[in-house]
């Protein structure tokens, strides 16, 4: 596909999404590798610091002020809900919008994501019912509500996958994986 193949109203938000990343994330590149740097170091599990945003950044890599800033200035340049269905006030965009933002979101090492996040958004519409789209689907993709993805909330440790709970999930017939990959085990009495 040639770039004359593509419409013009993505081009366009391409060109609004590659102005976004050299004026708002590359500034902000020295100070997101520092503190990457930095959390590197640390030795201890994860401890969640006032101050610091979650919502859109889970390790806190940025100062809340900043991401707020970011999340503001993506609104402004019409940069929310790319491909979120226009139903749930987004802009219904498709694949190709999407890897026109990705290519050029991928030019910075600024953990930023333009809002919602829409894997999770797609996976939500497709398995909530209508009080949970109401409650909770539709103002996470109008920015209204944060995602609930199992990022830490402020004050909570988040640990290595090693050192977590293991998951567990029952199968036809009462079983329980357990967290195990591969094993089922009985967890009722069995006849």
């Amino acid at each position: 596909m040639t770039g004359t193949d593509i419409p013009a109203e993505l081009l366009a938000l391409r060109d609004r999404v590659r102005a976004f990343v050299q004026e708002e994330l590359w500034p902000l590149e020295p100070e997101a590798i520092r503190l990457e740097l930095q959390a590197s170091q640390r030795t201890e599990p994860f401890q969640a610091e006032p101050g610091r945003s979650y919502q859109f950044d889970p390790a806190g890599d940025l100062p809340a002020e900043t991401y707020q800033r970011l999340l503001d200035s993506a609104r402004d340049r019409g940069l929310w809900g790319i491909d979120v269905p226009t139903e749930f006030g987004g802009q219904g965009h498709g694949s190709l919008a999407k890897l026109l933002v990705t290519e050029e979101m991928s030019k910075t090492v600024v953990p930023f994501i333009l809002p919602p996040e829409s894997p999770n958004l797609h996976w939500l519409s497709s398995a909530v019912d209508d009080d949970q789209r109401a409650r909770y689907l539709e103002p996470y993709a109008r920015g209204r509500s944060p995602p609930a993805s199992g990022s830490p909330s402020p004050g909570r440790v988040r640990t290595s996958r090693a050192s977590a709970p293991a998951p567990s999930a029952r199968t036809a017939g009462g079983c329980s994986t357990a967290g195990r990959s591969g094993s089922a085990r009985p967890t009722g009495p069995t006849s």
